[in-house]
């Protein structure tokens, strides 16, 4: 074989255009042969980048869930303690209390006033003591606003005979296809109920965040949609603007009606 040949064998086992031209031309100019299953470094800076956002990610993540864990559970017992210190210690600022060293002293004096007040306003005289203070309440400009519109939502949350509020329902109001959340008030009666063709209930539509201001409107029962829920929950959903929702179950499914079947499908 002819020793100036290019595909001549080196002593190291190459040809010789590997040997003297590859090899030499790649130092000359610097180039890094990569070796076989080696990760590049642009992969590798762009991996860690990934990395480290995928960690901040579960970390935000993880710190909301937590959040929104304990903000209830931290704000009741906040309100609770908050409360229950107001109360106790209106009654430890009265002269002569005996009793400042023990804490929960002032809560009970505080509900058994509130009893106190609920027996006498059970009778004659004390509905007509009531009377006359709301009169007076009613003659000043900023306060009456705020005593009736306590005295609505109240009214409407404890229940009682007194609730202004019976049932939740669904309307189709202002227009087919949009449902408003109202509370059936009573049935119509009088001139609405006799100028009108169907059986038709007074159903007020309370506005957000405060339900003592709304429509009132008359509506056929036909078209109303009953609800399950209560007033109470009722009354969340519209002060909340719709932020605390009641739970609901819907149960098992009601089997499926069977169509009628008619004269000629019998036949």
């Amino acid at each position: 074989m002819n020793s100036s040949s290019p595909f001549s064998m080196s002593p190291s086992g190459l040809c010789g255009a590997c040997n003297s031209g590859s090899t030499p031309k790649a130092k000359r100019h610097g180039v890094k042969t990569a070796i076989q299953g080696e990760v590049p470094l642009e992969k590798k800076e762009t991996i860690k980048l990934k990395s480290s956002g995928s960690y901040f990610s579960s970390m935000r993540r993880y710190l909301i869930t937590g959040i929104v864990v304990i903000l209830p559970s931290v704000v009741t017992i906040w309100v609770l303690w908050s409360l229950f210190s107001f109360i106790d210690g209106l009654a430890k600022k009265v002269p002569g209390h005996p009793f400042d060293s023990i804490p929960g002293v002032g809560v009970i004096f505080f509900f058994a006033f509130i009893l106190f007040v609920g027996m006498f306003a059970s009778n004659v005289i004390g509905r007509r003591m009531i009377g006359f203070g709301e009169s007076i309440m009613a003659r000043i400009p900023f306060a009456s606003k705020i005593y009736k519109a306590v005295k609505q939502i109240s009214s409407a949350v404890l229940g009682g005979k007194g609730t202004i509020f019976n049932t939740v329902v669904l309307v189709e109001y202002p227009r087919k296809g949009i449902y408003s959340l109202g509370f059936v008030t009573s049935e119509a009666e009088g001139e609405v109920q006799y100028i009108t063709e169907q059986r038709v209930v007074c159903v007020f539509i309370p506005t957000t965040p405060n339900p003592t201001s709304g429509l009132l409107i008359f509506v056929p029962k036909e078209e109303l949609i009953y609800l399950k829920m209560n007033t109470e929950d009722g009354l969340k959903l519209v002060i909340s603007g719709g932020v605390v929702s009641p739970t609901y179950s819907a149960g098992p499914s009601p089997a499926p009606v069977k169509p009628l079947e008619t004269p000629d499908q019998v036949g």
